[in-house]
């Protein structure tokens, strides 16, 4: 229980200053957010996958489980579509994309320190990609991919992968304002997920419980089954189930938007399924 409160109500106390001060300061949240994922967060992925080459040890099982738990909750949601009045494709995005980002870093890393926040970042990045380039085509039916190489977090993942196996860095007086840019970025993004709290508002209760459902759910199993069939155990398995219960991600909402893709339905399962992650994270982590 003590692992459970040092994780989550730090987590819960960056959101709230977020939730706090949106609106009531001049803070711009579209600042901040340009901030933290254009700046900070290629820094703090770079920073530490270009370490040494421990940070890349188990790659290939964080990226094979996320893109499995993916494809999994997206075939369900996908098959379960029917069921909701006008098929809205565009519900696919918050089942499919969680919020490896705000969330998944900040809870790897208190939950299971240096190690678990290392499998975090490939699963980030992985995520990151996958939307980057299939967000779009599930929004509008048409291809995303060329997204991706816009992206400055995939490219500092590659070079921080780069880094790390040719055993080579740039000198300390690079790597050290590298390393402070990429301290904030966790803190910052916190508060933006708060920011964004305040916004959104839940007023889709069954698309809202279908998404949390297979989003939570189904991918909670979907990830119980992949380290089962591996035979994985330890820390990569805890952040694997960790990343398999978060929230959707909240920049699922901006390709909603960006295509008609049913945004009012995606905006209430965002909402609905960050707050509820509130109480699913503490009960798997009081179970791992």
């Amino acid at each position: 229980m003590q692992v459970v409160l040092d994780t989550m109500v730090p987590v819960l106390c960056v959101v709230a200053v977020g939730f706090l001060i949106e609106g009531r300061t001049p803070i711009s949240m579209e600042s901040l957010s340009q901030l933290a994922l254009l700046v900070c967060s290629p820094c703090l992925i770079f920073a530490e996958l270009a370490r040494d080459h421990g940070a890349i040890a188990g790659g290939l099982q964080i990226v094979g489980a996320t893109l499995f738990i993916m494809a999994v909750t997206g075939l369900v949601g996908f098959l379960g579509l029917g069921l909701l009045p006008g098929r809205p494709r565009g519900l696919l995005l918050p089942i499919m994309f969680w919020n490896a980002g705000n969330l998944g870093l900040s809870v790897a890393r208190l939950a299971r320190g240096s190690e678990g926040f290392e499998v975090a970042t490939l699963a980030f990045v992985t995520v990151a990609a996958a939307q980057a380039v299939f967000a779009g085509w599930i929004a509008s039916g048409r291809g995303g991919g060329l997204a991706l190489l816009r992206m400055p977090i995939a490219w500092s993942a590659v070079l921080g992968i780069l880094c790390s196996l040719s055993d080579r860095r740039p000198p300390e007086m690079v790597m050290e304002p590298i390393r402070i840019l990429g301290e904030a970025a966790i803190p910052l993004l916190l508060v933006v997920l708060g920011m964004q709290l305040r916004r959104l508002k839940l007023t889709r209760p069954w698309p809202t419980i279908y998404a949390f459902v297979v989003r939570s759910g189904v991918g909670l199993l979907a990830g119980l089954a992949f380290t089962s069939f591996f035979a994985i155990e330890g820390v990569m398995r805890d952040v694997i189930l960790i990343e398999s219960v978060l929230p959707p991600a909240i920049i699922s909402l901006m390709f909603a938007q960006r295509f008609g893709a049913a945004p009012e339905d995606v905006a209430s399962a965002i909402v609905g399924g960050t707050l509820a992650s509130f109480i699913v994270l503490p009960v798997l982590l009081a179970l791992l």
